[in-house]
């Protein structure tokens, strides 16, 4: 049986590399998106979750 729920700030760490991944396909073929080496995905995600 499969469940789904909200993700929280502890599931931050978990979604961070599935939305990295996901970035760094898309900029392959989007030319005008171009990705900080140095961007902190984790902290991203957490600020994402911590919106409305």
């Amino acid at each position: 049986m499969y469940y789904q729920r909200r993700a929280n700030l502890d599931d931050a760490k978990a979604i961070a590399p599935l939305w990295m991944a996901f970035l760094e396909e898309r900029s392959q073929h989007d030319p005008g998106m171009v990705l900080k080496p140095d961007f902190d995905f984790v902290s991203y995600v957490k600020q994402k979750l911590e919106s409305p």
